[in-house]
């Protein structure tokens, strides 16, 4: 969509690539958050999960049973509002939980929702990731620039320093096999400053210079 609109107006752009979902049909982690507590569809009253080793439980209540309609009345809702029923508290709760977790815990919870939602994993196409080959050929226009974002989006922050520099090293890796080329750019997951350390910085630096 973007890139036409970009070449007629010679605008040159930087995309910054994640690449645990390049080869599969999984959403990112909040998007399948979204799907799975706020698209229509029934959820047990009370959700039991396990969540970095400990069980967690949110009563629903009536919000269990979500139709389009109800769906549809919230659809201009943002994560910068208040949670204004039980589905969308548990949609913050989870997204708050998932940014804490390595990739393995992250996948596991997603998991266990869609066991309880019946939808399974696999995205529609209008939530579908890049794939490698779009990667490719969008790389492949001489308007875009093409920078790391980890490999599977972790806050950084929250994970310990070998698997902060694992996540960066991972992601750029993967681009340049992918691209054939040197990927020396960086953008750090999310962003805040509660996202980044001094670990984060220290493992940034470290992979520029083999970078360059």
């Amino acid at each position: 969509v973007a890139l036409p609109i970009l070449r007629q107006h010679g605008v040159p752009v930087t995309v910054f690539a994640s690449t645990a979902n390049l080869a599969t049909d999984h959403a990112f982690w909040w998007d399948e958050l979204e799907r799975h507590c706020l698209w229509p569809g029934t959820l047990p009253r009370q959700v039991r999960l396990s969540v970095g080793g400990h069980v967690r439980c949110w009563d629903l209540g009536s919000d269990a049973t979500w139709t389009a309609t109800v769906a549809s009345r919230h659809r201009t809702w943002t994560v910068l509002e208040p949670p204004p029923t039980a589905r969308h508290r548990l949609y913050l709760d989870l997204c708050a939980e998932r940014r804490r977790l390595a990739a393995g815990a992250g996948e596991d919870l997603l998991c266990q929702l869609a066991a309880l939602t019946g939808a399974g994993r696999t995205s529609p196409p209008s939530h579908r990731p890049l794939r490698a080959g779009d990667l490719a050929a969008l790389a492949s226009d001489p308007l875009v620039t093409i920078g790391s974002h980890t490999h599977s989006h972790p806050a950084l922050a929250s994970l310990a320093s070998e698997a902060q520099r694992g996540e960066i090293l991972e992601g750029r890796r993967r681009l340049e096999t992918l691209l054939g080329r040197s990927v020396p750019w960086l953008a750090y997951p999310f962003g805040s400053r509660a996202d980044v350390s001094n670990d984060t910085r220290d493992a940034a630096r470290q992979s520029a210079k083999l970078a360059a």
